[in-house]
C-alpha cells in the first residue's frame, strides 16, 4: 500500500523521492517497474548489517522476520522449551 510503501522508502531506504518517482509512486506502476526495485534495494541493504536493517524496519513499522540458520533454528529457545531433540 502506498503508506506503507512510503515508510519502507523513507524511513528504511532513506530515500525520500524514492515514493514520489513516477516508477514507484502508486502500486501499478511499481509493479510495471518491479525489475528495478531490488536495486535501489540492494543499493541501501549492502552497507547495512542484518540487526540494522531489522531496526530500520521495525522503526518504520514495517513487519518483518529474521531467518534463522540451522543452527540457530536449532538452539531456538521455543524449540527447546518444547523439549525437542538438540542438533549438533
Amino acid at each position: 500500500n502506498e503508506r506503507e510503501f512510503e515508510r519502507f522508502s523513507d524511513g528504511v531506504l532513506t530515500n525520500t523521492k524514492l515514493a514520489s518517482d513516477a516508477r514507484f509512486s502508486s502500486g501499478p506502476a511499481r509493479q510495471r517497474h518491479r525489475d528495478e526495485m531490488p536495486a535501489e534495494i540492494d543499493r541501501v541493504f549492502s552497507t547495512l548489517s542484518s540487526d540494522e536493517v531489522i531496526k530500520r524496519l521495525e522503526q518504520a513499522g514495517i513487519a518483518n522476520a529474521r531467518l534463522n540458520s540451522m543452527q540457530e533454528f536449532w538452539r531456538h529457545p521455543q524449540l527447546q522449551a518444547r523439549g525437542e531433540p538438540r542438533r549438533r
